[in-house]
């Protein structure tokens, strides 16, 4: 009975080094940026920046003053009345300094003018489990000759 327990005892020592990274691996399968980017697109149909907010890492929430005031400004960059709104299909993703983050795209048109919401949403954070959440939101519009893309407001962690 002591060979059991002590066998068990050592399984779960030898575990505990691997339990963040266990955890961090289960939230990334789990993750879902799709349906995060759909909240955003509510959020940007109804002119909602305080539950925009919400969704923001508690490190923006706690430290970016009138940060509600700042997402309603962001969200004031969109000159018009959205005539469609959807969710790019590409995705980008980095897994640095502990944080695997996950970056999606939503274009916005207003009439035939483009716009791109940039939404990057940390997914884990090795060095505060507790720190996740959006963590930058980026509006650009496209520039007229289709060249590329011209920044209006952005939000994000330094």
């Amino acid at each position: 009975m002591n060979k059991i327990l002590a066998g068990i005892l050592a399984f779960l020592l030898w575990l505990m080094p691997w339990w963040t990274g266990l955890y961090n691996a289960r939230e990334k399968l789990s993750f879902d940026a799709t349906a995060v980017c759909n909240r955003v697109i509510n959020c940007v149909k109804a002119h909602d920046a305080a539950t925009l907010a919400s969704m923001m890492r508690p490190w923006l929430r706690n430290n970016v003053s009138d940060l509600t005031d700042r997402i309603e400004q962001l969200l004031d960059t969109i000159d018009g009345n959205v005539t469609e709104i959807g969710i790019n299909r590409s995705e980008y993703t980095s897994n640095d300094a502990g944080i695997y983050r996950v970056g999606k795209h939503i274009f916005i048109y207003v009439g035939n003018t483009l716009y791109n919401l940039r939404v990057y949403y940390d997914v884990t954070n090795s060095n505060d489990k507790n720190e996740v959440g959006i963590s930058w939101l980026e509006m650009v519009v496209a520039k007229g000759d289709g060249t590329g893309f011209i920044s209006l407001d952005e939000i994000k962690m330094p």
